[in-house]
């Protein structure tokens, strides 16, 4: 049998004039940018043969699932909260703040509730799951967060949980 393949994309750039980390407040869209990047990234999908849309419920990854779909209308989208962007008590601090820890949400959790890097990967995994026997041999994208993708990345390849802070820290942009 053929492969499940799940291209994994992060939204286009947010319109952020405040210079907040907006994790899951609301009304948070793309900017002009984050259109442009994310209609390249439905160009360069076009040719693949996607069957369904899968999007995080955040405003900035439903615009960018649109514009995917637009390439590939046959394709419906989905909304699954999976995909939800990261919860933590950081939200609507600014960058600056974030910047004096690194980036970790993780390992500088302010309330219990916070989620943890297992949280986050164990909600991936569950649609990864609904994934693979929703759409076995088929082709798929899924619309959201950096650090999901990251984690589902690290996973993939057999690496410790604690490593996705180094790959974030290496190769994630634009938060």
């Amino acid at each position: 049998m053929k492969p499940t393949t799940i291209f994994f994309v992060r939204h286009g750039e947010v319109d952020n004039p405040r210079d907040i980390v907006y994790l899951r407040s609301p009304r948070f869209h793309l900017s002009e940018r984050g259109r442009r990047e994310s209609l390249v990234t439905a160009r360069f999908l076009k040719r693949e043969p996607i069957t369904a849309v899968y999007s995080s419920p955040m405003l900035r990854a439903r615009q960018t699932a649109q514009i995917i779909h637009n390439y590939h209308p046959a394709a419906p989208v989905h909304i699954s909260k999976h995909l939800n962007e990261l919860k933590s008590s950081y939200q609507g601090v600014t960058r600056a703040e974030m910047e004096k820890i690194g980036w970790n949400f993780y390992d500088n959790r302010l309330r219990d509730d916070d989620e943890t890097r297992e949280d986050l990967l164990a909600r991936a995994q569950r649609q990864a799951r609904l994934t693979w026997r929703q759409h076995a041999g088929e082709s798929v994208v899924w619309v959201a967060h950096g650090d999901l993708i990251i984690m589902m990345t690290v996973w993939g390849k057999g690496l410790p949980l604690l490593a996705s802070q180094a790959y974030k820290n290496k190769t994630y942009i634009g938060h």
